[in-house]
């Protein structure tokens, strides 16, 4: 079975797994993640890290943004 390819979260507020699944588009450099009232923004790093022999592409939090009612 093949796993999901991966992202690494560093930086977000608790909560966040640090793994994420991949955006679709591998050129997206951002990441907008539901996370309570709000979004969470990361931003593509240009960095990589080995997971479990994967070299798995980083990216950073920025910001939070609140939802609008």
């Amino acid at each position: 079975m093949n796993r999901p390819m991966m992202v690494l979260l560093v930086d977000g507020p608790s909560g966040i797994s640090p793994l994420w699944p991949a955006p679709r588009d591998e050129t997206q450099k951002k990441i907008k993640i539901r996370h309570l009232n709000g979004y969470e923004h990361f931003e593509l790093t240009g960095s990589q890290v080995e997971i479990d022999g994967v070299q798995t592409p980083i990216y950073r939090w920025r910001r939070r943004t609140y939802i609008a009612e």
